[in-house]
């Protein structure tokens, strides 16, 4: 019997795991997260034709700017601004 769900493994900052993998009959992949310290499991992606043979997983965060850095920036720019029309 062919064995299953042979895959990688990717930590969340949160600390959430991600793990994939796919059945080597089929080649027929699904992705599952585990949370945190509970180990609470979800199926994030079902065993699907369009998972052909995953073998790999990663996190990447998208860094967002916080409200006040963008705020900050424009106080700025309006600063510079005003300071050039008294010249």
């Amino acid at each position: 019997m062919p064995s299953s769900f042979i895959g990688s493994l990717a930590f969340a900052p949160s600390g959430n795991l991600f793990t994939m993998g796919f059945n080597s009959a089929s080649e027929i992949g699904s992705i599952l997260k585990y949370k945190g310290p509970a180990k609470e499991r979800s199926l994030l992606a079902d065993a699907s034709p369009e998972l052909q043979r995953p073998i790999g997983i990663l996190y990447a965060a998208q860094p967002v700017p916080e409200p006040l850095t963008l705020g900050g920036l424009a106080i700025a720019a309006g600063g510079l601004m005003i300071s050039r029309r008294r010249r």
